[in-house]
């Protein structure tokens, strides 16, 4: 059996596999109807939501619906201004009248599209999207969401190129700015970031800190030799046990895999949750890993988010398979109690099979990519680079991030299905982080977090109000 954690998000329709081929254009022009005197509210009220103050500028589009009720702006708007304050079903109402209020205007069908894609309706928000992209006047928004929508299904390129043509046609909206701006090399990102934040006007403190603070490890980063987590020549597949993980004999909280770092053994869990590896303070002084940089790590659900530190490991080896030069999150407290987690994707070079039954870890050859020559060593893409791991996760800014700041590498192509792999089922990755259709009780499919570190399943309260009655003891 597999451990699967519940995410929060919401799917009313099934999940086909997503084309990136879009329908053919349709017309949607720029027909917003508002009333002269609220346009320049209207212009108030996105200054104060691209300078993060969220909630006043929801009080404004909601002052301006009540002096015009068919602003479908201001319903967008305040769409926008509900996902941001976590209001998921007051966004859908807002954008779901905007487009009611105004079928014609992109910016309703744009700001539709981003509920659904909060909602995890990817294909409803891929449409949405798509309509306003393949009109006469596009919306640099609309390509922002599409960008997203690939991203997630691993279409890097598309999703890159998109991200380009957003920046174009609005440079200054912040969230285009920021995805704009993982696409860069890290030099040319520290200048664009410096001088965006020397004219931008931020008054979210936990914004402004998260940029500030990437900025300032992204300078470091270019004081410091070049470093990248390799997987070196290895066997093209591999067999090994997955030791049971006891909460308490004789209840199993999970699966383990011997690794040593540095030459210095641990087990480590396995969480599908965790990205790399993260090791407790003993096994961290075992192996020598020093400190290089403070960080955090996210905790799913009550455990919040904890202070770590990133070091560096010589030597990664699980099995025949070693790797060099990798970051390593330490926690500065015993947190897990085992000698720490490691992330599957670590392992993306390959097929991962987690046999828990069987209690065997079994990895297996990709097919190869067309395109893709062999290499002695290979760049292990879907660990956090030293760049990213030195940035951490700051609030906000993790939230632009998680799509985004994958290598360069990854972010210049798109994904490859091998025939053998074309009835696999579609999941959608954000970051190290897989979301996979899951139908309850017969009801449409709602997207679930996969994370085999976790001991119980969770859902959402508004999720399992969909599906089920819920009962508060």
């Amino acid at each position: 059996m597999l451990v699967i954690t519940a995410a929060a998000y919401s799917q009313e329709q099934p999940q086909p596999q997503i084309q990136v081929k879009g329908p053919a254009p349709v017309a949607i022009s720029m027909a917003v109807v508002s009333m002269p005197a609220v346009e320049p509210v209207l212009g108030d009220a996105l200054r104060l939501y691209r300078r993060g103050r969220f909630e006043d500028a929801a009080a404004k589009y909601e002052a301006i619906l009540k002096q015009d009720s068919n602003s479908a702006e201001a319903y967008a708007g305040a769409a926008r201004c509900y996902l941001k304050q976590e209001k998921i079903q007051e966004a859908y109402k807002s954008a779901a009248k905007a487009v009611k209020t105004a079928p014609d205007s992109q910016v309703a069908h744009v700001a539709l599209g981003e509920v659904y894609f909060r909602q995890g309706k990817m294909h409803d928000a891929e449409d949405e999207f798509l309509k306003v992209k393949n009109s006469a006047a596009p919306e640099a928004r609309a390509y922002l969401g599409l960008a997203r929508v690939y991203s997630a299904i691993s279409m890097h390129a598309g999703a890159k190129k998109l991200l380009e043509e957003a920046h174009a046609l609005d440079p200054d909206d912040p969230e285009i700015l920021w995805r704009w701006l993982n696409t860069l090399e890290p030099a040319e990102r520290v200048k664009a970031l410096t001088a965006y934040l020397s004219a931008a006007s931020i008054d979210d403190a936990g914004l402004l800190a998260g940029y500030k603070g990437y900025l300032e490890s992204l300078k470091r980063q270019e004081k410091l030799p070049a470093r990248e987590c390799k997987l070196m020549a290895g066997p093209a597949s591999m067999e090994t046990y997955l030791w049971p993980m006891f909460l308490s004999p004789p209840y199993i909280g999970g699966y383990g895999l011997d690794v040593k770092v540095n030459g210095h053994k641990s087990r480590l869990l396995l969480d599908t949750g965790n990205s790399g590896i993260l090791l407790g303070p003993r096994a961290a002084e075992r192996a020598g890993i020093l400190p290089r940089t403070q960080t955090k790590i996210m905790g799913i659900g009550d455990k919040g988010d904890s202070d770590l530190y990133i070091g560096y490991a010589d030597s990664i080896k699980i099995g025949p398979l070693e790797f060099r030069n990798c970051p390593v999150a330490v926690a500065p407290k015993e947190k897990t109690g085992h000698d720490g987690l490691v992330g599957t994707d670590l392992f993306s070079h390959y097929l991962v099979t987690l046999d828990f039954p069987g209690r065997v870890f079994r990895l297996s050859e990709l097919p190869r990519r067309p395109d893709d020559p062999p290499e002695a060593g290979q760049a292990v893409t879907g660990v956090a680079s030293s760049m990213r791991a030195e940035a951490g996760n700051h609030g906000p800014v993790q939230d632009a991030q998680d799509q985004d700041a994958q290598s360069q590498d990854a972010q210049d192509k798109d994904r490859y299905v091998a025939r053998e792999m074309e009835d696999y089922t579609t999941v959608f990755r954000f970051d190290h982080m897989l979301l996979v259709p899951t139908t309850l009780n017969g009801f449409p499919p709602k997207l679930f977090l996969m994370d085999t570190g976790s001991d119980h399943n969770y859902i959402s309260l508004q999720a399992a109000r969909e599906v089920t009655k819920v009962h508060e003891d």
